[in-house]
């Protein structure tokens, strides 16, 4: 998640882009990710997953439905130096995509091993993750065993509270296929369909009843503010009390102008990677091999590899020559987009919405305007501006007042919003 310093210009050689992997057509991708057989949206050949992430052929039809589980290893302090116990389990469920269609989503559920003291069931965080990359490798379950998940930095202090955690992986990150990233429907369900099959997940002594607060931040973001949007659809059943959104890409349409050629394309060209393979779009239809190469690239990085996905301008690799902005604006992009904008539902629950004025990836008019829509809606939303110096620094304050957030919410404080202002 972190942006990289240097502003080094990429050069694409003929050699590299002679040895470009056949791009696969709409028809070969037509699998959703998450089945097996599904490819990704370039044609590049996956290298091989741990069979726990392969999705068996027949994917059990009810959202949220446990597939395997497996003991995880501990991620966060391994040493345990602070002294937390607690037990993290590795799970395959199932989901559904924005389709329709039954998908395997992995996910990392995290619990307190000291009993719960607070009133009623122990909470449950559903968790969205931040931006890990495109390949499965980058998988945040699958970088906890290896130490390399910094997402666990950023719920440390939810699980020393005595909440539960349930983070999932996405469609598409760590099993089969392109990850769907900032394809609205699909993360959302895979949010909300983790934190069911969590409170499902046997020895872990949560309830059905367990209160359940929603967060992210970035992708999360997104990802938790289209939860918030569909629970009360999707998961009625779920107790959901409460959402907390950090800096949510709520308009992918007013994002693309603000990275295109600067040192965070790579977001960019993740979610052309992730439009083109949700939605089953044939790249030869609008990248030239320049373009194609790039797909290719994104589809197998994660953000540690960042550098060489950074300073790329969309309009070098458009059949048209158009940059993303302006692409986006024809069909079939234009309607997809406007499927994927967040803040057209009313959330059931409270929400509070952090953003820094400074952010420099994902402007502060973003949250503003998803807080504006909401309130329209007559949702009680509440917006907390910060001055943090970049879109980096922006979760450290979003992580703060999360945390005060939820304590207040899970011991029954009443939430005002600040609609008015």
């Amino acid at each position: 998640m972190r942006i990289a310093r240097g502003l080094a210009c990429l050069v694409v050689s003929a050699t590299a882009l002679a040895g470009i992997t056949p791009v696969a057509s709409a028809a070969e991708i037509r699998k959703p990710p998450g089945t097996s057989g599904s490819r990704t949206a370039s044609g590049k050949v996956e290298e091989a997953r741990p069979a726990f992430y392969q999705p068996p052929k027949t994917i059990p039809a009810k959202p949220g439905t446990i597939i395997r589980t497996e003991a995880a290893r501990r991620g966060i302090d391994p040493a345990n130096v602070a002294s937390i116990s607690y037990h993290s389990t590795r799970m395959l469920y199932s989901s559904t995509d924005r389709s329709g269609a039954p998908v395997a989503v992995s996910s990392l559920v995290v619990v307190p091993t000291e009993p719960w003291t607070g009133a009623g069931p122990r909470p449950v965080i559903a968790y969205a993750p931040v931006t890990q990359g495109m390949a499965d490798r980058c998988a945040p379950s699958r970088r906890s065993a290896r130490f390399l998940a910094y997402e666990e930095l950023f719920y440390w202090n939810l699980l020393r509270e005595g909440y539960a955690v349930a983070m999932t992986d996405y469609q598409g990150l760590g099993t089969p296929g392109t990850h769907t990233y900032m394809n609205r429907i699909s993360q959302g369900r895979a949010v909300l369909d983790a934190a069911r099959a969590a409170l499902k997940l046997p020895n872990a002594r949560l309830s059905p009843d367990s209160p359940i607060g929603i967060v992210g931040y970035s992708q999360g973001g997104g990802a938790a503010a289209a939860a918030a949007e569909l629970a009360s659809s999707w998961a009625p059943e779920l107790n959901i009390v409460e959402a907390s959104i950090g800096a949510p890409p709520a308009d992918l349409s007013q994002l693309t102008k603000v990275v295109d050629g600067k040192e965070s394309s790579m977001f960019m060209l993740y979610a052309l990677a992730g439009l083109m393979g949700g939605y089953g779009i044939d790249p030869n239809k609008h990248l030239n091999n320049m373009g194609k190469y790039y797909l290719g690239r994104a589809e197998d990085s994660c953000m540690g590899d960042k550098k060489s996905l950074a300073n790329v301008h969309s309009s070098k690799l458009m059949k048209n020559g158009k940059p993303l902005s302006e692409q986006f604006a024809l069909e079939p992009f234009r309607s997809i987009l406007a499927e994927n904008k967040i803040g057209n539902l009313k959330p059931s629950m409270p929400v509070l919405i952090n953003h820094s004025t400074r952010d420099e990836t994902i402007p502060f008019s973003s949250g503003k305007q998803l807080q504006q829509q909401w309130c329209k809606a007559g949702a009680v939303v509440h917006l907390a501006a910060n001055q943090a110096k970049s879109h980096a620094w922006g979760i450290k304050p979003h992580i703060g007042k999360t945390r005060t957030f939820f304590n207040q919410v899970f011991a029954g404080w009443s939430v005002r919003g600040n609609c008015g202002k």
